[in-house]
């Protein structure tokens, strides 16, 4: 199942141009346009619920995954020690 596809089809349906070039498989050159979008994606996806700082109290456990293309790491909250997601 690829979530993140469905994900950023969601938030990117209004954002043609990068959904062009990437469908396309074409080289994207980035414009004013791809830069509107970038920055209304990440206001969509960094809204004050989704960021909060650490509970410096509790354990910190860090999910990380990494492909050819790209690396990511978060650390969830609200998780249960050895409860896999």
């Amino acid at each position: 199942m690829q979530v993140l596809p469905k994900i950023r089809e969601k938030f990117l349906n209004n954002r043609q141009t990068t959904l062009q070039a990437e469908r396309r498989k074409q080289k994207l050159i980035w414009m004013n346009e791809c830069n509107n979008d970038f920055s209304k994606l990440k206001d969509e996806l960094t809204p004050a619920p989704l960021l909060a700082y650490p509970e410096t109290e509790k354990q910190f456990i860090l999910d990380s995954d990494a492909s050819h293309e790209s690396i990511s790491c978060v650390v969830p909250r609200n998780r249960l020690p050895g409860a896999c997601h």
